[in-house]
């Protein structure tokens, strides 16, 4: 009992900073897990095989793994502005990312520490949380590119909120969701840096 004490305070939430990023990385492609997990043999079942389409006429393929996320963007792809909130933090960015191109100019506003790479130009950096989908052991920053006209008063740590428009850049040889941010604003921070799986998503 008196152990995980002491380490609770030992370690604080300080620690799930941008030191704490720069050791893991930052995951800016989190539909990876859903493409490249080891599925052993229904691998070849990733290939979509199913569409649902939005009244606009944006489609949104899918198959037996992928099929709730392209409930999800669906969902978002029809909301003036795709607000990403703790409830479906995880499956919002996990389903942006799996349908880049179809979100490419609609408004999205995210909150999030900020974090920074060395390879991001200067105008950018990186909103996000730590995911955590089984234990802190396995503990990601999530997060999305942001650019912004005045990058340097936006420090690594600080909890900020970006409302923008999404575009696609390229980052270490990848093509990643970048906000193009119209306003950028400081928020208080969440009692916990950590987001999670919602146990509902797909039911």
């Amino acid at each position: 009992m008196i152990i995980p004490l002491v380490l609770a305070f030992s370690f604080p939430n300080a620690v799930l900073g941008s030191q704490m990023a720069a050791k893991k990385g930052l995951n800016f492609t989190p539909s990876g897990i859903l493409v490249n997990n080891n599925y052993g043999d229904a691998s070849p079942n990733l290939i979509p095989n199913d569409k649902l389409q939005s009244d606009t006429g944006q489609v949104f393929p899918f198959n037996e793994y992928t099929k709730p996320y392209a409930k999800r963007a669906a969902e978002m792809y029809k909301e003036p502005l795709i607000v990403i909130n703790d409830h479906f933090y995880i499956e919002s960015l996990t389903s942006l990312d799996l349908y880049q191109d179809q979100f490419v100019g609609k408004k999205v506003q995210i909150s999030g520490y900020v974090y920074r790479l060395d390879t991001m130009s200067k105008n950018q950096f990186a909103l996000g949380r730590f995911s955590m989908r089984c234990c802190v052991a396995d503990s990601v920053p999530l997060a999305i590119l942001v650019e912004a006209d005045t990058p340097e008063q936006w420090k690594n740590d600080m909890y900020a909120v970006a409302l923008g428009t999404i575009e696609k850049r390229q980052l270490d040889g990848k093509d990643v969701l970048t906000i193009v941010a119209k306003t950028v604003d400081t928020q208080d921070a969440p009692t916990s840096p950590y987001v999670y799986q919602n146990p509902y998503f797909g039911t």
